[in-house]
């Protein structure tokens, strides 16, 4: 992900900014260190106080720029934990891509930039089409039963617009299956036996007719770190400039 450059905010005061508690401790740092430098707003509000602008999750839901970033900034996540817990190499490895919507976008694209050879299965027609228009890689319905061939060398489970990831469905081969659970948060990805079994470094093994490893899910904890300086900036700039100019300036920023 590109670096959220640092740059000089004034505008209209409009009120102090507070971050709700479920942003966590990373977000809320943030924003009250890039606050510290905005000139004469004074220090940030403490909850209780009338003059403030709170923030929490559906104030960054609101914005296209925010979301977007978040949702590259997660799929960078998700290919370096596979990129840590596997020794494969991306270019030339045969991935399916299970899933549509931004998640699977945003995977869609990194994965075909740096070589790997990959595969789209869903349940939204409409939404595969335009991933393959957009990829320019072979689009598939997800048929019942379904059916996960030899050639894949990888399953990415997005945890949008497919059923739950059945090991079941891995047709039987003596090279193993990875498993990455790209689900955000929100979503369901793979589900994990309650009892672990079998590991190979940090990968879960699940039984099924082909060994199954599972690279799972970074932590919200992890995309809140990754996040928190484009949070604090959006946040600080929604207090001085207001929603729309805050829109442009953001995206002026990522595109600098």
């Amino acid at each position: 992900m590109a670096r959220v450059s640092a740059r000089p905010i004034a505008g209209r005061y409009s009120g102090r900014p507070v971050v709700d508690p479920s942003l966590g401790a990373v977000t809320a740092a943030a924003v009250t260190a890039l606050w510290s430098t905005v000139p004469g707003t004074g220090p940030a509000s403490t909850p209780g106080e009338r003059e403030k602008l709170v923030v929490d999750r559906d104030t960054f839901a609101a914005s296209p720029v925010v979301t977007g970033y978040e949702t590259r900034a997660w799929a960078d996540l998700v290919l370096r934990a596979f990129a840590r817990e596997t020794n494969l190499l991306l270019p030339g490895t045969r991935f399916l891509l299970l899933g549509t919507g931004p998640v699977a976008d945003a995977l869609a694209g990194a994965l075909t930039r740096i070589g790997g050879r990959l595969e789209i299965a869903g349940r939204n027609s409409i939404e595969l089409v335009d991933l393959a228009r957009r990829h320019g890689v072979p689009v598939r319905p997800l048929g019942e039963p379904q059916s996960i061939p030899v050639g894949i060398d990888v399953v990415v489970v997005t945890g949008s617009d497919h059923p739950p990831f059945d090991p079941g469905a891995a047709v039987a081969a003596q090279r193993p299956l990875i498993v990455v659970d790209a689900a955000r948060p929100e979503h369901s990805g793979v589900v994990l036996p309650a009892e672990r079994g079998a590991t190979v470094r940090d990968l879960t093994e699940l039984a099924g007719p082909r060994a199954c490893f599972v690279v799972q899910a970074p932590t919200p904890d992890a995309l809140d770190t990754a996040t928190a300086e484009l949070r604090a900036l959006y946040t600080v700039l929604l207090a001085t400039v207001g929603y729309v100019r805050a829109e442009a300036e953001l995206a002026e920023v990522l595109t600098t």
